[in-house]
């Protein structure tokens, strides 16, 4: 139980441990910033220069 737990203390440094919740709220904005351009219109998506067919394949690429 103790080498377990003094391995994990090597991996467990505060900077990873900071950087863990980070990337969990990159992770969520970019789910969130997919979300809303599926959402888009055909004339809101050309606005952006994009097509329906790259907005629907962009916004799966996180699984919506």
């Amino acid at each position: 139980m103790a080498a377990t737990l003094k391995s994990f203390a090597v991996f467990a440094t505060p900077a990873r441990l900071v950087a863990i919740p980070a990337s969990l709220l990159v992770i969520a904005q970019i789910q969130k910033q997919r979300r809303a351009l599926a959402r888009l219109s055909p004339a809101q998506l050309s606005d952006i220069g994009l097509t329906a067919s790259q907005a629907k394949t962009e916004a799966a690429r996180f699984g919506l």
